[in-house]
């Protein structure tokens, strides 16, 4: 059935390339999975192209003829939203069991509001456009207390997480993508670390702490005498439990070179999680009450073969 929508995807973007402006940014036809066994597409047509049905397998797009490949996939719907053409397929199985699929509300779409200027990068915009999307189905669909859920995370990162970790959300993700969801738990765990004991801090900060330039600072991250977690084009980010009143926590660098063979991600997870090794604390405590050497054994042995 990819294969079918696949095919149908490209025979729709031929068909509208003589509408699109040259060079635009927005995605020509862009599709989506409605509910199980229904696909949506969204034709960027910039005009009113006439569409006619030819039930069930083809319709017309002015001259132009589309058709399905599959013989159990179905033409059951078109809409103009705005200057977007909107189509409706549907597999046959789908159409048999209208128990299991709801009815398809066309007048409860969202415009596509996302001004065309957002990032001067067309592809940006894009990926925005899509984003948003996916969000506005994901929250059209969410039961009331679970957008409150959302909504009531600390960071606006949390809520886009908390929509996503949302049943619906998961399963129409897995269909796709059968690591989803550990792919979530995975961000989820980052934000988490990137928020507790006190967040992190800038290199900046970081140098007006420790009185260094911000040269020190990045030639002691790469020493692995300091924290520092890849924060993408905004550089590095430093937990701020590493750091004391004056200076650096002590032992701290004997606990970084005993985690070296760790990315920094997993070094994070060490100083915050709790260590059996450790009576259940967690190592940043054990190093604040002193006991560096209690938490390089364990850091020594962190990672390897299932130790924590």
């Amino acid at each position: 059935m990819d294969s079918a929508i696949a095919d149908l995807k490209a025979q729709f973007e031929r068909a509208v390339a003589q509408w699109q402006v040259p060079g635009g940014a927005t995605e020509p036809v862009h599709v989506e999975r409605a509910a199980k066994g229904q696909w949506l597409f969204w034709l960027h047509t910039r005009s009113s192209v006439e569409c006619r049905f030819d039930p069930p397998h083809s319709l017309w797009l002015a001259d132009k003829r589309i058709s399905t490949k599959a013989p159990d996939l179905c033409f059951v719907g078109a809409r103009y939203k705005g200057e977007n053409l909107l189509v409706l397929v549907e597999a046959k199985h789908a159409a048999a069991d209208r128990s299991r699929v709801q009815e398809f509300d066309w007048l409860s779409l969202p415009e596509l509001t996302i001004p065309s200027d957002l990032f001067t990068d067309p592809v940006r915009n894009l990926a925005a456009k899509r984003s948003f999307r996916a969000l506005l189905r994901i929250f059209r669909d969410a039961a009331a207390h679970a957008v409150e859920e959302a909504a009531g995370q600390s960071s606006d990162l949390a809520v886009v997480i908390r929509a996503l970790e949302q049943p619906e959300a998961i399963e129409a993700l897995t269909e796709d993508d059968p690591f989803a969801a550990a792919r979530l738990r995975g961000v989820r765990e980052r934000e988490r670390l990137l928020s507790e004991e006190g967040g992190t801090w800038s290199v900046e900060q970081v140098a007006q702490h420790l009185q260094l330039t911000r040269q020190a600072i990045n030639h002691r991250r790469k020493q692995g005498t300091l924290l520092g977690l890849d924060a993408g084009r905004h550089g590095f980010r430093y937990p701020a439990w590493q750091f004391a009143r004056t200076g650096i926590v002590a032992g701290l660098e004997q606990v970084l070179a005993a985690l070296k063979h760790l990315d920094p991600w997993m070094q994070q997870a060490f100083m915050l999680g709790k260590n059996t090794r450790l009576k259940d604390k967690r190592a940043i405590d054990v190093l604040r009450d002193g006991n560096v050497s209690s938490v390089v054994k364990a850091a020594s042995a962190f990672g390897e073969h299932g130790a924590a």
